[in-house]
């Protein structure tokens, strides 16, 4: 039960980490478990996630802005939604015509606050044979 618990956590831990950007695909983890215990050791962790910089399609430009050039409520509400100003806005050619597109800044949050978030849903992951038992939680508080 332990080994199947250890080889689960290292699985989980990889796919949260992974996903998360806090480890590339050739840092490892390891797992080990004994009777009351489940360790993790997790080699080159980051301790920041890299920030990620994404271009958000618009609508036209020949809808987001007007024939004097002003924005419209369409490029007013584009550049809310996407918490830049309207000053920020770029025309981008497309194979389908001008679009306008928002350069976003996504920052990286430190890997304290993402593995506070993370491992909760990583040890409820784990599944255990008893797990379904309502009572069984009752035994070991006993014993």
């Amino acid at each position: 039960m332990v080994a199947k618990a250890s080889g689960e956590l290292k699985a989980i831990l990889e796919k949260y980490f992974s996903t998360n950007g806090l480890i590339d695909s050739n840092n490892r983890i390891e797992a080990f478990g004994g009777p009351r215990r489940l360790t993790a050791i997790a080699h080159g962790v980051r301790l920041r996630q890299e920030d990620v910089v994404r271009e958000v399609m618009g609508p036209p430009k020949s809808i987001a802005y007007d024939n004097l050039g002003e924005p419209t409520r369409a490029a007013m509400s584009f550049a809310e939604k996407q918490g830049v100003p309207v000053s920020k806005l770029v025309t981008v050619n497309t194979p389908k015509g001008d679009y306008v597109s928002a350069t976003q800044l996504i920052e990286g949050r430190v890997a304290s606050r993402v593995l506070a978030e993370v491992l909760p849903q990583v040890i409820q992951e784990i599944s255990w044979p008893m797990s379904n038992y309502k009572g069984c939680w009752g035994l070991y508080a006993r014993s």
